[in-house]
């Protein structure tokens, strides 16, 4: 997903949020018709893991 359209997504998820407080990231993600993960992917405090399994 291009930063556009992920800043847009954002936008979108954060205003989904503001008027329906209560409801789950899945349910804003079926509603904003993307993935549960596509959200998770574009939230400022998540950290995404990368598989460097050799080294574990």
């Amino acid at each position: 997903m291009e930063p556009k359209d992920q800043s847009m997504l954002l936008t979108q998820y954060e205003y989904f949020k503001s008027e329906n407080p209560k409801k789950r990231i899945r349910d804003a993600a079926q509603y904003l018709g993307v993935s549960e993960a596509e959200l998770v992917g574009i939230g400022a405090h998540n950290i995404l893991l990368k598989p460097d399994f050799e080294r574990i």
